[in-house]
């Protein structure tokens, strides 16, 4: 394949209807015409608002996971904070509101890292990376009681271990720890 000269290549919509609307998600069941000429009477997309993850490291290079459970795969995952982009916020404002919630660091000071997209087939949203350095060691403030997490706190070379052992099996994560990359 030539990646130089791509054709453009798009789908379209013959009918689309709502399934589902609510204040986590909206499920849009449409019938598109694929760019073959194929019609899929059963396409169905998942509209969510989009996420944030900053991804703290300490004054020492240490980064700042918590473990949270997730229902959805039913165990407590090992992750950098994150969350969804509040409706009246930016994804940056957001970001750093997560930070002081999900560990009890507080800084307005993040880079913007990047964005990418976590399941494009199917779902909408973007996410939204962000970096916190320079962190104090212990955070400045509590994390929300609304919050059940375990703070923990890894060394670059211990994070790289887990990836590479699977042990961090959040792939938003991995992405998370990628872009920061050099920057740390």
């Amino acid at each position: 394949m030539n990646y130089h000269k791509q054709k453009s290549i798009k789908w379209n919509t013959v009918k689309s209807k709502v399934i589902l609307d609510n204040y986590y998600c909206r499920v849009i069941q449409e019938e598109v015409l694929t760019s073959t000429g194929k019609v899929v009477p059963e396409y169905f997309l998942v509209s969510r608002r989009d996420v944030v993850i900053i991804v703290p490291v300490t004054k020492s290079g240490k980064f700042v996971l918590i473990r949270e459970y997730k229902h959805g795969v039913g165990q407590q995952i090992l992750m950098f904070p994150a969350g969804l982009v509040d409706t009246d916020k930016n994804a940056r404002d957001t970001a750093i509101k997560e930070l002081r919630e999900e560990t009890g660091y507080n800084t307005g000071r993040v880079h913007f890292l990047g964005t990418f997209y976590e399941y494009p087939s199917n779902d909408t949203h973007k996410v939204y990376v962000f970096l916190a350095k320079n962190l104090p060691e212990a955070p400045s403030g509590s994390i929300s009681k609304d919050e059940e997490t375990e703070l923990l706190y890894l060394t670059q070379d211990k994070l790289k271990k887990m990836i590479l052992k699977n042990e961090l099996k959040l792939a938003t994560a991995v992405c998370a720890y990628i872009l920061a990359g050099e920057m740390i």
